[in-house]
């Protein structure tokens, strides 16, 4: 087929299929491709070899693409010529052809309970951490080691940074602003350092990060700049208490109201709930220069030690 019969003939299947998805009426319905060991059955091969050999398997494709000629296909390489890689893995959930099973079987899926009932609520609130830390280690002996990396973040939450230097320091990760300066349209770091991972608190499946909560406070006038927060309890039942001073003197329905717009102003910044405790000017400690003031008083890890 020369180029230009090619290019016809792309352009023909692509506008087939686009005419279908902007439900304009195509020339023909457009035909997808998709299979596992149909192929092997089609080239006269077994399944362990459409897995296993990459040679065999890539001439049976061809053909089965070129002879069925569909608008659009799937190349099998992802999710059927994987025998090798699988078994580098030791994949737990899964047995194939060579693997197993008889070379003429499909998948066998291992059935497990690979994910504790305990775990839904730290998978849905950072599933990136979930997965790596601890779903890959679990069912694939090679990443092992994962078990030990520090916290990953979600990339889709604001207040849990994608970027962990080795320096320790945190930040984000901007994709759309330009520099000033230069011209410079790429990625670039947003603001300033957010973070030490060696801060970071993990409450209820969230990273927080003591230099949000100090930014929020930050933001009301009425507040002085001390601050202590107080985590007690146990790792399930754990509370958050964000102990500050106010700057001026309030109390009954002022006081009340204060409370509540800093309880959520601190919801927003790190997406859990805590408590806000406000304390007349001068309660909290203050730092003497002899030592490092200790803002996060962790209760929990020193149950644990």
């Amino acid at each position: 087929m020369s180029d230009a019969a090619g290019k016809a003939l792309y352009d023909e299947k692509t506008k087939r299929i686009e005419d279908s998805i902007a439900l304009r009426r195509p020339d023909r319905i457009p035909t997808a491709f998709m299979a596992t060991f149909w192929m092997a059955k089609y080239g006269g091969i077994s399944h362990r070899q459409l897995m296993y050999d990459y040679d065999a398997g890539e001439d049976v494709a061809r053909r089965v693409i070129l002879d069925l000629d569909p608008d659009m296909y799937m190349l099998p390489h992802l999710n059927t010529f994987i025998g090798p890689t699988m078994e580098k893995l030791g994949f737990k959930q899964l047995q194939w052809p060579g693997c197993g099973l008889a070379s003429n079987l499909s998948h066998q899926f291992v059935e497990g309970e690979y994910m504790m009932a305990d775990e839904y609520d730290r998978y849905m609130l950072d599933p990136t951490d979930y997965n790596l830390r601890v779903m890959l280690p679990r069912t694939t002996p090679l990443f092992e080691s994962f078990r030990k990396l520090p916290p990953f973040s979600n990339i889709f939450g604001n207040t849990q940074p994608l970027l962990r230097y080795r320096t320790r320091d945190i930040s984000r990760l901007s994709l759309d602003e330009v520099c000033p300066a230069c011209g410079f349209s790429g990625a670039m770091l947003e603001g300033s350092i957010v973070g030490r991972v060696d801060d970071m608190i993990w409450y209820h499946g969230v990273n927080v990060f003591p230099t949000a909560i100090e930014e929020t406070l930050g933001q009301f006038d009425e507040l002085t700049a001390e601050y202590q927060i107080l985590i007690d309890g146990g790792e399930s039942t754990a509370r958050m208490t964000i102990r500050c001073e106010s700057s001026v003197d309030i109390n009954g329905g002022a006081a009340e109201e204060l409370g509540k717009r800093v309880t959520e102003g601190i919801k927003r910044a790190i997406r859990v709930n805590a408590c806000v405790e406000l304390l007349a000017a001068g309660t909290l400690p203050r730092s003497t220069g002899r030592s490092k003031l200790r803002r996060v008083v962790d209760k929990r890890r020193d149950a644990e030690s």
